[in-house]
């Protein structure tokens, strides 16, 4: 056997095999810093602040406060802006400066829509009803629209005190302007 033949071809398999040890080392320290460095990104991230907080009627979780949709409040958009108006108030009207009442009315739910009120009320002579759509939490809007039988059209707004909870509307029609107030019974 020759062995200056021999001699290369052993260094040549030497030196093939550690190229090729030294590639997949190359190729085991990239797999596992990229391991690595994936997971501390996957585990490092903040939790999620909406996790577990659930906001009800359409209410949508911002960094772990529910945003409520129109017509809605609470920490989880489950109280209805109209509920904490609901119930008896007593009224006073001023129509051109001529005062009158007090007269008894209840605020009611309208079965409508969550934004609605009725407000019903007898003037002694007639029954009179008015619709209020919700504009914001203590806002009305009186749209278009007659108050009772053979009145002509009314439209207004109107606003809720937050302290005393009074409400006042300011109406139009096409001869007079009224305030009414609704004093909480």
């Amino acid at each position: 056997v020759d062995t200056k033949r021999s001699r290369p071809k052993i260094q040549n398999r030497v030196g093939n095999h550690l190229k090729y040890i030294m590639k997949n080392i190359k190729f085991l320290i990239f797999n596992f810093v990229f391991v690595v460095f994936t997971t501390l990104i996957m585990f490092s991230c903040d939790k999620d602040p909406c996790e577990g907080v659930a906001c009800m009627n359409e209410g949508v979780c911002v960094e772990g406060t529910c945003v409520c949709e129109p017509g809605y409040e609470g920490s989880d958009c489950g109280v209805l802006w109209r509920d904490k108006m609901l119930g008896n108030y007593s009224m006073m009207t001023f129509c051109d400066g001529i005062e009158d009442g007090p007269y008894s009315t209840i605020l009611s739910a309208s079965s409508f829509s969550d934004l609605k009120l009725d407000l019903s009320f007898n003037n002694s002579i007639e029954q009179v009803s008015i619709e209020l759509i919700m504009t914001g939490e203590n806002m009305f809007e009186i749209p278009f629209q007659p108050a009772c039988n053979g009145c002509s059209a009314i439209e207004g707004s109107g606003s809720r005190s937050v302290s005393t909870g009074v409400i006042t509307l300011d109406i139009m029609d096409a001869d007079i302007n009224c305030v009414i107030t609704l004093t909480p019974q």
